[in-house]
């Protein structure tokens, strides 16, 4: 929970420098597991679910995806969170058993003239009562429509890698992808036509994009994937030039030579990229360490949610729930 006040002092602090901002987040927000036990587990979970509804009603939050471990206390809780939610829910593949949708599929934010399409998307998993649709044929059925009202489509995926796949191969006119559901933490968007960015499942971590565009109909470039290929044509051609690496001391002065021209055609060609992008993403990846202030408004919200848990009797030694402390 202390990580929700200081995301909000970044966040007031970028509110301050940016016109067009705006706050989204990809899926398994509330819940950190697929399913949750009985008794005090779950009391504990309600209460953290609803400090997090609070403190986001505070942040701001223009559309939240809905994940799969979202539903770990079901479907009626969840709708329950959504109605003391001041931000939109989406999902354009998670149904009910009759085939409706449960939440809005997408969303469209306009930021000073900027219109962002926001859709959601979800692997599928089984739960009572939801039927979810293989999300890339979900994708499929909106992405024209939501396209034709955009200027920019970003896709909220809490997504399995072999459905992140599916999506690179089916050539669909989406701009950027955040990716839930993934232990990674991304340094950039990776070499497919799409960037994908994933901001890891510890929390530990916040991801300010920032888009810069002249010409909205021209394409986004990742800019960090360049600038990853720089770093690593620099270490190769210092590894080359370093005397005491033995596997250089093996290659004649010739392959060397044509090797370290290689890498610097490569850089260059980086270079040109970064220079030359009409329109640019640029990553900044924000540890939430003690470096920040908290922000004494969630601070507060979290200090009422952190007093309902003491209140919480500790069941008996080796009964479910049974916490050694806080």
């Amino acid at each position: 929970m202390g990580g929700l006040a200081r995301k909000s002092a970044i966040l007031n602090k970028a509110k301050l420098n940016k016109t067009n901002f705006f706050v989204v987040d990809a899926g398994d927000l509330f819940f950190k597991t697929k399913t949750i036990n009985p008794g005090i587990p779950t009391d504990i979970a309600k209460i953290n679910a609803e400090t997090i509804v609070s403190s986001f009603n505070k942040i701001g939050c223009d559309a939240l995806n809905i994940g799969e471990k979202d539903f770990a206390l079901g479907i009626d809780y969840l709708k329950g969170l959504k109605e003391n939610s001041e931000f939109p829910y989406i999902s354009a593949n998670i149904k009910n058993n009759l085939g409706s949708f449960i939440f809005n599929p997408y969303t469209i934010v306009n930021k000073n003239g900027l219109k962002i399409g926001i859709i959601g998307l979800s692997s599928s998993f089984e739960y009572e009562n939801i039927l979810v649709e293989e999300p890339v044929e979900a994708l499929k059925k909106i992405i024209d429509f939501v396209d034709a009202q955009s200027d920019f489509v970003l896709l909220l995926f809490n997504a399995n890698e072999n459905d992140l796949n599916k999506l690179h191969n089916a050539n669909l006119p989406v701009d950027f992808i955040i990716q839930s559901k993934s232990k990674k933490r991304s340094n950039d968007g990776g070499k497919k036509e799409i960037p994908v960015y994933s901001c890891g499942d510890r929390g530990k971590y916040l991801y300010e994009f920032d888009f810069l565009y002249n010409e909205i109909n021209n394409k986004f470039i990742d800019i960090a994937q360049y600038e990853s290929t720089i770093k690593l044509m620099e270490r190769k051609i210092n590894n080359l030039n370093n005397p005491t690496n033995q596997n250089v001391q093996k290659t004649n002065q010739e392959n060397k030579l044509e090797q370290i021209k290689n890498y610097k055609i490569k850089m260059k060609e980086a270079e040109d990229v970064i220079d030359n992008a009409v329109n640019k993403i640029i990553v900044n990846k924000i540890a939430l360490d003690k470096n920040f202030i908290d922000d004494p408004e969630i601070l507060k919200i979290v200090d009422i949610g952190n007093k309902k848990r003491s209140l919480i009797p500790n069941p008996p030694h080796g009964q479910p729930g049974h916490r050694h402390g806080h």
